[in-house]
């Protein structure tokens, strides 16, 4: 099933003439707001006729044998809500980049990592029971960005079964990775502020489910109230900024002493980030001496999601 969401590029009269050629093959198109992908999907979810739902990005790709293997998954484990299966990376095609999405970690759990934008999977990882996924309520179609985020979030906390496939030989999904993602524009204003924003939706959810908070926990959220503070004042000159930051003391994320100490790093990347011939170096001493001292990694940023392996699978090499 393809959604429109009223391109001009010619997707729809392609997928007119492929679906003259194979019944399967559905075209919809968006017939209400807001535009986006999350409305998309949801449309697309309500209108599918199967019991198991996959998403798939435009520029994403599907190995051939994926759907086969997922379905096989599902009969061997009938409780689980969804599977989640490994993902491989790309630029021109598949095979040019021996990166993968991630990588299991034994010792942090799954909500963990999430909460701190170590996101172990990313749309295309999990394949859902349509029923699971509808009573889950679908995709938040008023976020910007990181829906895949919020909506696997809202799956952890509100306990939905699923199995994971760690085995990265087994990757069965590639993921486009190139500079127009649409991901990469996170630095605009509107997209950070609608980050700040569902950051406070899904910690007023976790509260509101009555779900113990670590420590660990904690400090990951307060870091991506730290970071997106920065993109604020940096890139936007924007008085949110203190706003946002100041979040972290009011939802008790921290220690009353350790807060402080996060606001003077705070004060030390803008002021060496305002002075580009010390940036790179100087941040990266300052980021080294904050993990030491404070215990967190402030700006990883998304290169921990693309873990690379240094060997190649054998596409042909996987058993279904």
């Amino acid at each position: 099933m393809v959604v429109d969401d009223g391109s001009t590029d010619g997707t729809k009269e392609v997928v007119i003439k492929y679906a003259k050629k194979d019944s399967r093959i559905k075209l919809l198109e968006r017939n209400r707001g807001p535009k986006g992908a999350p409305t998309c999907r949801n449309i697309g979810a309500t209108n599918a006729l199967g019991e198991y739902l996959l998403f798939l990005d435009s520029d994403d790709m599907l190995a051939d044998y994926c759907l086969k293997r997922r379905l096989n998954k599902f009969s061997q484990h009938p409780e689980a809500d969804f599977i989640v299966y490994p993902t491989k990376l790309f630029h021109h095609h598949v095979g040019d980049l021996d990166i993968y999405w991630n990588k299991p970690v034994a010792d942090r759990d799954d909500l963990t990592r999430f909460m701190d934008f170590d996101t172990p999977w990313q749309t295309s990882g999990p394949i859902w029971k349509k029923s699971s996924f509808i009573k889950l309520g679908g995709f938040d179609e008023e976020a910007l960005s990181a829906q895949d985020w919020e909506l696997h979030i809202r799956a952890l906390i509100n306990k939905l079964n699923y199995v994971v496939v760690a085995d990265i030989r087994k990757s069965d999904v590639y993921y486009r990775r190139h500079e127009h993602t649409i991901s990469n524009s996170w630095l605009e204003k509107n997209k950070i502020l609608n980050r700040v924003s569902l950051l406070d939706r899904v910690f007023m959810e976790i509260i509101g489910k009555g779900l113990p908070l670590t420590k660990e926990m904690k400090r990951c959220y307060a870091g991506n109230y730290f970071r997106s503070s920065l993109k604020l004042y940096l890139n936007h000159k924007d008085s949110l900024a203190l706003k946002t930051f100041v979040k972290i003391k009011t939802m008790e994320l921290l220690p009353e002493h350790e807060y402080y100490f996060w606001w003077l790093y705070l004060y030390i990347q803008i002021q060496l980030n305002s002075r580009k011939n010390l940036q790179t170096f100087s941040i990266r001493i300052f980021d080294s001496l904050a993990y030491r001292l404070l215990g967190y990694q402030f700006n990883s940023g998304t290169n921990r999601y693309f873990l690379n392996y240094h060997w190649v699978a054998d596409e042909n090499s996987h058993p279904l």
